[in-house]
């Protein structure tokens, strides 16, 4: 199979998590002797790839386009032409982004498969912003493509959102994003609760603060909460002067960003991971902390059911009362029920580990080829 992707940013940048998703799924068709044309702009490289020039790597033919406004790539869009004219399947990343819904009408014309994942994008706490240029496209997109793509979603959250958005006869197939699995770290466990994430107001770190805070079992131990991330000045600045509010100056410490070595040895020391998001689409972090054994507590607002079906964690309501009362379960964990806790983190990341489920997007793109959509999507792979 001929497969384009076309993407705003890339790894090795690490604007978000679509960059990795998308680079170990790239890598995972070229192990699997498809071939892989990725495009993308030079957002977040830094000076890590080489700029404007066709590279041959292990997740396919790749360009890095210099690209002066990110919102405005024209460039890029120029850059994706020629790929499109000999692929057999065109995969775009976002809604709005404007190569995304430009190169999608092109193959359309051209007569490719299009498949589209979100990312998040339609999510209703991100559809209130530019709502002015959202719109349109959304109306575009609706009235003049949805029946004749493929949406990929990550949760059942997301495929409500493609059907509130283009109609509930929208084709989509739902899986949530295969990753490689970091190499698990086995470190002894200290006494620290972790979050690592962007800090912004979607994810929830507020409420996270103030529920340690209500703990009576975390006020009363050595136990200490480490935020991990970067975000806008005043926010932060607002977080850390809740901190000191509430008197947790000594047991709350703000790390900025942490990436690489460094964040899986951050993770996988971690006694508990959180992710008290009111909205997610799936969350890297959560697979990354279960490789290393770390259970995870995630907000009902994301799609980690599996943590409490499968024991490794706590997917409970993100308020103040529900995530101070899971600290003080936690913190009092008997030692035998943590250790299994840990061992079953183990297995349940092998669910998302692309070496393990690489075939589920062969397949996809197999059935996306042959026609065979009606009866076989919606589809969920787990």
């Amino acid at each position: 199979m001929r497969i384009l992707f076309n993407v705003g940013s890339l790894y090795p940048a690490q604007i978000g998590g679509p960059d990795n998703v998308t680079y170990w799924w790239a890598k995972s068709m070229v192990k699997q002797g498809h071939t892989v044309t990725i495009t993308t702009t030079d957002d977040g490289i830094n000076g890590q790839a080489p700029l404007d020039q066709w590279l041959e790597t292990d997740y396919g033919r790749v360009i890095y386009v210099k690209t002066a406004v990110h919102f405005v790539p024209f460039r890029l869009l120029i850059k994706s032409l020629a790929p499109l004219w000999s692929t057999q399947i065109l995969h775009v990343g976002a809604i709005f982004y404007p190569t995304s819904w430009l190169l999608a009408t092109v193959g359309l014309m051209l007569g490719k498969k299009v498949i589209w994942t979100p990312h998040g994008e339609l999510d209703p706490p991100a559809l209130v912003y530019s709502t002015a240029r959202k719109k349109p496209i959304l109306w575009f997109i609706k009235n003049f493509m949805s029946s004749r793509v493929l949406f990929h979603s990550t949760c059942d959250a997301e495929t409500d959102y493609i059907r509130h958005n283009f109609g509930p006869d929208a084709a989509i197939v739902q899986i949530p994003p295969k990753m490689e699995l970091p190499e698990p770290l086995d470190r002894p466990t200290e006494r620290y609760l972790l979050f690592i994430g962007r800090l912004h107001p979607k994810k929830n770190v507020e409420s996270l603060i103030e529920a340690a805070a209500q703990s009576s079992a975390f006020r009363h131990s050595d136990f200490t909460l480490k935020l991990a991330g970067t975000g806008e000045p005043d926010y932060v600045q607002k977080l850390k002067d809740k901190v000191a509010t509430l008197g947790l100056s000594e047991k709350v410490s703000f790390l900025g960003m942490v990436a690489g070595a460094a964040k899986q040895e951050l993770l996988a020391r971690a006694y508990f991971s959180f992710m008290p998001s009111h909205t997610e689409n799936f969350g890297i972090v959560v697979t990354e902390a279960l490789a290393h054994g770390t259970p995870v507590v995630a907000s009902r607002s994301t799609p980690w059911a599996v943590l409490a079906q499968n024991r490794s964690g706590y997917w409970v309501e993100n308020s103040v009362p529900s995530l101070a009362q899971t600290i003080d379960t936690i913190l009092n964990l008997d030692p035998e029920l943590y250790r299994q806790m840990r061992r079953n983190s183990v297995e349940t990341s092998h669910l998302f580990d692309i070496e393990r489920h690489g075939q589920d997007w062969v397949t996809i793109y197999e059935d996306l080829l042959s026609g065979d959509t009606k009866h076989r999507f919606p589809f969920r792979f787990t």
